[in-house]
């Protein structure tokens, strides 16, 4: 459940099923159901967005290395979108106790870039951002 800014609160499940269908990456194939109530559409219409998913995680000296990307489309919204997004992320073990991650991330969608601040479309353009955090497994 999330619910932003002057916005509906929208519902979400998300599901995923590992197909490993290579030996040297990873593979996933994901689903994702929400109620539509954010997009400003009914709340009764099902927006679904599936996607494939690849990664590879690399053992590095201090750190794990992983590099994946994805590919989607969503189903359901008034103006549909399909979707490229990669990214490379760099996670390591602080005083050994702390799991902190930095990652790269590069997007591509067919959405309309609303204002220079939205996060909403790229224009087919490529945009890039850096996410920090940390990585707990469990």
């Amino acid at each position: 459940m999330h619910s932003y800014e002057e916005a509906d609160t929208t519902f979400e499940l998300n599901g995923a099923y590992d197909l490993n269908w290579f030996e040297f990456v990873d593979t996933s194939v994901t689903v994702a159901f929400e109620d539509g109530g954010e997009a400003g559409d009914s709340i009764d219409k099902v927006v679904t967005t599936p996607a494939f998913n690849v990664s590879k995680t690399f053992d590095v000296k201090y750190a794990d290395l992983t590099v994946g990307g994805e590919y989607g489309q969503s189903f359901g919204f008034d103006d549909d979108f399909e979707y490229v997004y990669g990214y490379v992320r760099v996670t390591s073990v602080v005083n050994k106790v702390l799991p902190v991650f930095v990652q790269f991330n590069v997007l591509k969608n067919d959405l309309d870039t609303v204002n220079s601040i939205s996060s909403e479309g790229t224009d087919n353009d490529w945009d890039t951002s850096v996410t920090v955090g940390l990585s707990y497994s469990f």
